[in-house]
C-alpha cells in the first residue's frame, strides 16, 4: 500500500446549464488536492479571439449575457470535451486525502482578459477510491483498476445559491508502479508541495558554561579595574558624558561666587576707602 503508484484522472464534460448568470465563454476548471488545475474551455482560444475581433469592429454592438450560438435549443452549453491527468502517489496517502477532500469543480467566464469565477461544485471521490483499494488488496498493484461515475451535479454561486448544473463523468485509474520508469517525468503532474521545497540549514549549537565562582572582594576589584580601563581606552569624542574625566592637576581654577546686593555695596565701599587711603599715603611719601 505504501508503494508509489501511477494514477490517471479522466474528466469529460457533457453540458453546462447556468441560465440566469452572465457567462459568455464558459470554462470548467478541476482541482484535485494540490495537483495542477485541469481546464476545459468551451470556446477555443483561436475562435474566441475571432469573436472578440468582430465585436470590436462594431462599436454599436451590445454584447449579450450569453451567446445563443454556443447553446442548444434548451439553453445548455454543449461542451462535449474532456481531459486527463497523470500523477504518482502512494495508495495509502491518496485514500487518506480523498476521504476528507473532494474534487473541486469551478465554473469560469473566460470572455474577459482575467477569467471570472461564477460558481463551483464538488465531486466526492472517496467511494471510487475505496473500490480501487479493494481491487489492490485482492489482485495487487500490478493489475490496473478503473472506477468512475457519471451524473448531474449542482452548481452554486459564491454566496451559496444554486445557479445551475453540470452533466459530466469521471474515472480514476490505478496503473501501478511498473509504468513510472517508462513515462517521461514531464508528463506526470507535480504536486505544489514538491515545487515549494524550503531548505533549512541546521543551527549551530551554543554551549553555555556556568561562570566560575569569584569571591566578593576580588569581584569588586575587577569591576573597578574594568571601569577604569573602559574610561581610559575610549576616545574623548566617543565617551559618554557621565563617563568623561578631566585632569585637574596643576591647573588654575577660577570660581565665581554669588554675593547678595547688600554685601556687594559694603565690599565696594571698603575697596574705595582702601584705594583713597593708599593714594594719600603715597602723596605724603613723595612730599
Amino acid at each position: 500500500m505504501d508503494v508509489e503508484s501511477l494514477y490517471s484522472l479522466e474528466l469529460v464534460v457533457d453540458k453546462l446549464y447556468i441560465p440566469h448568470t452572465v457567462c459568455r465563454f464558459p470554462a470548467i476548471a478541476f482541482r484535485l488536492l494540490d495537483f495542477p488545475t485541469i481546464l476545459i474551455e468551451h470556446v477555443e482560444s483561436d475562435l474566441a479571439s475571432k469573436i472578440k475581433y468582430k465585436i470590436s469592429r462594431d462599436p454599436y454592438y451590445e454584447v449579450p449575457e450569453q451567446f445563443q450560438d454556443l447553446k442548444d435549443k434548451h439553453g445548455n452549453f454543449l461542451v462535449k470535451k474532456g481531459k486527463s491527468c497523470l500523477f504518482k502517489i502512494s495508495t495509502k496517502s491518496l485514500k487518506a486525502h480523498l476521504t476528507n477532500t473532494p474534487l473541486y469543480v469551478m465554473i469560469l467566464d473566460s470572455f474577459e482578459k482575467v477569467p471570472k469565477l461564477l460558481g463551483n461544485s464538488t465531486l466526492p471521490l472517496d467511494e471510487v477510491m475505496g473500490e480501487i483499494t479493494e481491487d489492490i488488496k485482492n489482485m495487487g498493484h500490478t493489475v490496473p483498476s478503473v472506477h468512475g461515475d457519471k451524473g448531474l451535479f449542482k452548481i452554486f454561486s459564491l454566496m451559496g445559491k444554486e445557479i445551475g448544473y453540470i452533466v459530466m463523468g469521471f474515472r480514476l485509474l490505478s496503473l501501478g508502479p511498473g509504468l513510472i520508469p517508462h513515462i517521461p517525468d514531464s508528463a506526470i503532474a507535480k504536486r505544489a508541495s514538491e515545487h515549494n521545497v524550503i531548505s533549512v540549514k541546521p543551527t549551530e549549537e551554543h554551549v553555555f558554561r556556568e561562570p566560575k565562582p569569584v569571591t566578593p572582594g576580588v569581584q569588586a576589584e575587577k569591576e573597578l579595574l574594568s571601569t577604569h580601563e573602559m574610561g581610559s581606552m575610549t576616545e574623548p569624542e566617543k565617551q559618554d558624558a557621565l563617563m568623561q574625566t578631566v585632569d585637574m592637576c596643576d591647573k588654575q581654577i577660577h570660581v565665581a561666587l554669588s554675593v547678595p546686593e547688600n554685601e556687594k555695596e559694603k565690599v565696594n565701599k571698603e575697596k574705595m576707602s582702601y584705594t583713597i587711603s593708599t593714594q594719600t599715603d603715597r602723596k605724603r611719601d613723595v612730599e
